[in-house]
């Protein structure tokens, strides 16, 4: 009940205090509101191939997902102003990371191996960079829901919903299918099915990432005329060399001003669950399982080195790491969904003596500062990062085409300096409805710690008592 009531006051006062300032004109989001009249226009006109094609690799629909433009196409119909369908997309990010935190939490709590996931489940999400990508435009919020609607689907192996989930991930990324169906695999892999999920996970999971793969094409096709996106593969938005990819992974990984871990340090519990059940996997000798908890360990790597190549590895101008958002909330959530009950056993005994859980109710409590208020204060945030210094110029102001040596050199020289100066300039609520939800988010952050420490010992003790009546 605490948990319900402090997560209804932080999402009411993100509603209606934060949400109608969102950063929602991003520029990304006003070319999708604007692409999809374009798109809905050459439908009418039965322009089937190059729709809005000015070059090879421009076209007026825009080159972003198709998923964005599915809702941004059904607002266009109902208003014919882009300035409210873009404000539509922001209010459909909040009500679908609204959805997913609910949906989340009853159906962990339904399905873990262990009680204590459901609070860890819960925790990924809410003490995370969400909260101000659910009032932001753009897809990242789509995206990352689609893919936690997967791991849940494959979880509770139901064919159909794999079936939809995959789709909708697939389509939300272009380089999605192929990640969202390793995911799949590596989740609905059971001890007992060895090397391969069963059918009811395999089949309906390469189902949908083909079909996703199939209508990303054929988007492509009705925009660019090819079945490739010309405009993201142009060798401008590639890295020139292996050691600047390098230096993009570490600037993902571990910057202190846009950074994975920075922005996102709960997800180091995963990292430690999954890491665990494989060393146990290795005691057994169970290799199917050894290499399964691998594949998990190795699944973000792997997809952040796809991000270290691009010109960008933050995803432009972000609060965060854009660009890493979308995968990181499924990866972490089915982690922990599918952990031996043994591991999380015993993160609950570590977190139960008193002043370890005091000590992680206030770890919690700090996470929940910066991710709460970014609603608010992400605008002062993003221009901390951005701004200019001695060494480089306004982050705008550098055009990759003009000079590139300067605008990786700078991209770099911003995520590395003047450390934690962004978060914390997150942390800091302009407003009280910003302090009122980072109260709110922090009572959660205590809530969830007592629920990882005693949730399970709680439930062994009921069953306990069951058997023992019986």
């Amino acid at each position: 009940m605490i948990l319900a009531l402090a997560f209804a006051v932080a999402a009411t006062l993100v509603a209606v205090d934060a949400a109608p300032d969102g950063n929602l004109h991003t520029g990304d989001t006003d070319i999708v509101a604007h692409g999809a009249k374009v798109a809905l226009d050459c439908i009418h006109l039965g322009t089937w191939s190059g729709c809005g094609k000015s070059s090879p690799d421009r076209t007026d629909v825009g080159p972003y997902p198709l998923l964005q433009y599915i809702p941004a196409a059904a607002l266009t119909k109902i208003t014919g102003s882009e300035a409210d369908v873009v404000s539509g997309l922001g209010r459909v990010n909040f009500v679908a990371f609204v959805i997913a935190v609910i949906v989340v939490g009853l159906v962990t709590r339904r399905r873990s191996q262990h009680p204590a996931a459901g609070a860890l489940c819960l925790a990924f999400v809410v003490l995370s960079p969400l909260w101000y990508y659910a009032t932001a435009g753009f897809g990242e919020m789509l995206s990352a829901v689609a893919l936690m609607a997967l791991a849940l689907a494959v979880v509770e192996r139901r064919p159909a919903l794999i079936v939809a989930t995959m789709f909708l991930a697939g389509i939300s990324k272009e380089t999605l299918p192929y990640f969202a169906f390793a995911l799949a695999v590596l989740l609905g892999t059971s001890r007992q099915d060895r090397w391969l999920p069963p059918r009811r996970v395999l089949l309906p999971a390469a189902g949908g990432a083909v079909a996703a793969f199939a209508a990303n094409s054929v988007f492509n096709m009705f925009r660019y005329g090819t079945l490739d996106n010309p405009f993201y593969l142009r060798d401008l938005f590639r890295v020139p060399d292996a050691g600047r990819a390098i230096r993009h992974y570490l600037l993902i990984l571990f910057s202190p001003n846009a950074g994975v871990l920075a922005f996102w340090p709960a997800l180091l519990i995963a990292v430690a669950i999954a890491f665990a059940a494989a060393l146990g996997a290795r005691r057994t000798k169970e290799v199917p399982q050894l290499l399964r908890w691998l594949g998990l360990l190795g699944w973000p790597l792997a997809f952040f080195a796809t991000a270290s190549i691009w010109f960008s590895p933050f995803g432009w101008i972000a609060w965060g790491p854009r660009l890493e958002v979308p995968v990181l909330a499924a990866w972490a959530i089915g982690t922990v969904l599918v952990a031996p009950r043994e591991v999380l056993d015993r993160l609950a005994r570590f977190v139960r003596t008193g002043p370890r859980m005091a000590v992680a109710a206030t770890f919690g409590t700090i996470l929940a500062l910066a991710p709460a208020a970014g609603p608010w204060s992400y605008g002062l945030a993003i221009e901390t990062l951005i701004e200019a210094d001695g060494s480089c110029p306004r982050l705008t102001e550098i055009a990759i085409e003009r000079n590139s040596r300067q605008y990786y050199r700078c991209v770099g020289h911003f995520g590395w300096r003047r450390p934690g100066s962004v978060l914390l300039r997150s942390a800091d609520p302009p407003t009280a409805p910003a302090v009122a939800a980072q109260v709110a988010v922090a009572m959660m952050a205590t809530v969830l710690t007592v629920e990882l420490a005693y949730g399970g010992s709680h439930q062994a003790g009921l069953r306990g008592e069951s058997e023992a009546d019986g």
